[in-house]
């Protein structure tokens, strides 16, 4: 019976209360963009590449007429735009890091979108979190990429889902809570926050899961396999799911075994950032992630600046939509391997592993397991950090080390001291160290959390 209810309550919402509240009570344009995505899955790989070349042509003929600082750069290498050939041709323009956003940031926005965009946050899973500009066109294209990837994998708009994911961590207002909760609760939603799973409650999570029935689980891939591993070990068995969708850290083969054999369902992992969110994602009988090509333009490139691909390569984001603040040739920190060859049928390009994006589970004194992306997602909202890392050296030290800048005062360090013996335990030895720069590992990458505990 509640099933009925809720595979009715589904095309409810995704037929009338989807669309009342997106186009006449918020004004968006979602359901448009998501139709226009939906239908292009029908394209020949001919066809994507034609439309992909013409729309960043349009991009880079937008950013030399009205961003000051691509004004610059697409004069100085003697691109025409009008002239390309083929998208490969992008390759003379500079690499944009996350340094030179900050140092170019008024002027790597556009003449004529000032006054029209609005700021966001990066937690930086890098270890750098930093600011960039989105216009509310951009965020109803992304919602609407999001949800054709979601949808692949069963996770529906309106379909009773269930989060295990990551809560705001510093105190926020009771009226936000609220607004919060009904916002869940119109999606059919169930949020858990991951961040306080520990050894002691799995067996509540459990609970949690079997009292909501969800068709599907969305959730960080660490808490999802440490839930997994309890339940496999202690013979739980929870009602049948659609799917499982994992994010945020790279999935191993061993984890995805693990939370299959748990929940009898099939696991499907999604890539994105927030700077353009979802980037790829998997679908029923394809190898790999299908890359949103009609969204962004990825490169991979080496070590000397060189296209690569089948291999390990830096991974390199251009948003083809995005004319507030243009992130072209975006450096995002990661590692990744690109394939040209796309699934059968489909046009899409794919994306066939993530390399540079490992958080280090985090052990408490109280038995908790907290994932790396608790730090990412504390920091992004503690003004003044540039970059970070964390290391615990035992069960009670936590070593942080931190490049500040000058917005990192005397009240950053209270509340970020505060928010971490709260949510981490208030007998925690916190070694917290300004550093002037952070070492990368011998492959080039920054380790954001680093655990120096044996394995448990």
């Amino acid at each position: 019976m509640m099933h009925r209810l809720a595979g009715g309550y589904e095309w409810l919402f995704r037929n009338l209360l989807y669309p009342l509240y997106e186009q006449r009570l918020r004004g968006r344009n979602t359901l448009h963009q998501m139709a226009e995505f939906n239908a292009r899955d029908q394209w020949t790989v001919e066809q994507l590449q034609q439309w992909q070349l013409a729309a960043l042509k349009r991009l880079l003929r937008h950013a030399a007429d009205q961003v000051p600082w691509y004004q610059q750069q697409i004069r100085d290498s003697g691109l025409i735009p009008e002239d390309m050939t083929s998208v490969a041709d992008i390759a003379i323009l500079p690499v944009l890091t996350k340094s030179l956003v900050r140092e170019h940031y008024q002027d790597l926005i556009a003449n004529n979108f000032r006054g029209k965009t609005f700021s966001k946050r990066t937690g930086g899973s890098t270890g750098e979190p930093f600011c960039f500009e989105i216009t509310r066109e951009d965020y109803e294209r992304r919602m609407a990429v999001m949800w054709r990837g979601y949808s692949r994998s069963g996770a529906r708009m309106g379909r009773r889902t269930l989060y295990l994911w990551g809560a705001d961590i510093l105190p926020g207002t009771s009226l936000a809570a609220i607004k919060n909760q009904l916002y869940h609760q119109f999606f059919q939603r169930r949020m858990l926050n991951s961040f306080a799973m520990n050894d002691s409650n799995l067996a509540d999570y459990v609970d949690d899961i079997r009292r909501y029935r969800p068709q599907i689980i969305v959730g960080y891939v660490t808490p999802l396999y440490e839930l997994a591993r309890y339940m496999v070990e202690q013979g739980e068995v929870l009602p049948k799911l659609a799917g499982i969708l994992t994010g945020a850290e790279p999935l191993r083969s061993h984890q995805r075994a693990i939370i299959e054999q748990a929940f009898s369902a099939p696991v499907f992992n999604t890539y994105g950032c927030r700077e353009v969110m979802l980037i790829a994602s998997e679908a029923p009988d394809v190898d790999g992630m299908l890359v949103n090509a009609d969204q962004l333009l990825l490169e991979s490139v080496d070590e000397q600046g060189r296209a690569v691909r089948e291999q390990p390569g830096q991974l390199l984001l251009t948003d083809l939509h995005a004319f507030g603040m243009p992130l072209i040739r975006y450096a995002n920190g990661d590692v990744v391997s690109l394939s040209d060859t796309p699934a059968a049928g489909l046009p899409w390009p794919r994306l066939t592993s993530v390399e540079g994006r490992q958080l280090d589970l985090i052990r408490t004194t109280d038995g908790r397991l907290v994932p790396g992306e608790f730090f990412p997602h504390l920091l992004k909202d503690i003004a003044g950090v540039e970059r970070f890392q964390v290391v615990q050296k035992t069960l009670e030290h936590l070593l942080v080390r931190i490049v500040a800048g000058s917005e990192f005062d005397d009240a950053a360090r209270r509340l970020l001291m505060n928010a971490l013996h709260t949510h981490l335990g208030a007998d925690l030895q916190v070694d917290l160290q300004l550093v002037s720069e952070i070492p990368l590992t011998a492959s080039g990458k920054l380790r954001v959390t680093i655990s120096e505990l044996e394995s448990c």
